[in-house]
Formats: C-alpha cells, sequence, structure tokens
C-alpha cells in the first residue's frame, strides 16, 4: 500500500513540475512579445514590392554623365504619373496609411539598380526592402519608395530610416518620426 501512495505522490509532484514549467515558459513568451503592434509585410508582396520609374522625357539623355540621386523628400502621396511628392511632411501620426519617401533621379544609366532598405528604430525590416532596375537611360525622374501598414494596426510610434542604394552603394539615408 506504502508503494502505491509513494508513486501516487511522485507522480503528482512531477505533474505539478511541468505545470508549473509550461505555466512559466507560457508568461515568459507574452512578456518577451511586448504587446506591441508589429510592421507585417503586406499580404500583397507583389504591391508592395513593385516600384515604377516614370522618366520625365528629355531631349537628349545623357548616359555619360554621373549618376546621382538627390535627397530624400517624405510625402503622403505622390504623383502618379511622375511620382513627384505632392505635399512634403516632416513627420507621420499612427494612422497614416503608408510612409513614402520620394528620391530625385538624374542620369541613370541603363541596368542601374536602385534599392531602398527601411529600418525602425535601428531595427531592420527585411521584408521590406526594396530593389528595382530600369531598362532604359533615364534622364531625369521621380523615384518613390513606400512601405504600408495594416490597416487594423498603428505604426508604432519611432523613427523609421530608409537607405537608398544606386549600384550597391549608399547615396542616401534619411529618416523621419511617427509620432502621437
Amino acid at each position: 500500500m506504502q508503494s502505491v501512495l509513494t508513486r501516487i505522490a511522485r507522480g503528482s509532484t512531477a505533474r505539478r513540475i511541468v505545470g508549473f514549467t509550461l505555466v512559466a515558459l507560457q508568461g515568459t513568451l507574452l512578456v518577451s512579445c511586448g504587446g506591441e503592434p508589429r510592421l507585417v509585410p503586406p499580404n500583397d508582396q507583389s504591391r508592395s514590392r513593385t516600384i515604377e520609374i516614370s522618366a520625365v522625357p528629355a531631349a537628349t539623355p545623357r548616359a555619360t554623365a554621373a549618376s546621382s540621386l538627390g535627397r530624400v523628400i517624405w510625402t503622403d502621396e505622390i504623383d502618379e504619373s511622375t511620382n513627384a511628392p505632392v505635399e512634403p511632411v516632416s513627420s507621420y501620426p499612427p494612422t497614416a496609411p503608408r510612409i513614402i519617401a520620394a528620391i530625385p533621379a538624374q542620369s541613370l544609366p541603363a541596368g542601374s539598380r536602385i534599392e531602398a532598405a527601411w529600418e525602425y528604430n535601428d531595427t531592420t525590416l527585411d521584408a521590406f526592402t526594396t530593389e528595382l532596375s530600369q531598362a532604359e537611360v533615364i534622364d531625369q525622374t521621380w523615384i518613390a519608395f513606400h512601405i504600408e501598414r495594416d490597416p487594423a494596426v498603428a505604426w508604432p510610434v519611432g523613427t523609421y530610416e530608409v537607405r537608398v542604394s544606386l549600384d550597391g552603394t549608399t547615396m542616401q539615408v534619411a529618416a523621419v518620426e511617427v509620432s502621437e
């Protein structure tokens, strides 16, 4: 009889230890989540990664001139035909549907690769990295990169940064705040 009671006592002690461990592990996982809204790549990856370059007509393309990317202009909206910023902004509210970085470009030779890499509070947002290349020589144009949020989740407050590279060389780095 005593050996049966000993086995039952050992079994319930083991179950209590396993139960306590599972509760502690779940608590740790919940605490590590932080409860903050997280950026989530859009479900439609093709829409967020597609960037079109619109060329401004030029009489004579200057493929031999040095390529350049101007400074980043933050905006709420771009002109659909030129990608030029409609109204520059200095910050975004958490409810902004997207964060747009518009950049003037000049003298881009055919085959140029332009990449935009995003960060939030010094944390890379690899899922939002966008790379594009164009087949034609472009004399002058605006290039617009953007990130969008899930409509049900506001942007987390903080600093968003974009690093724009041309053929692997960083050309521009700019940051903007999302604040209440």
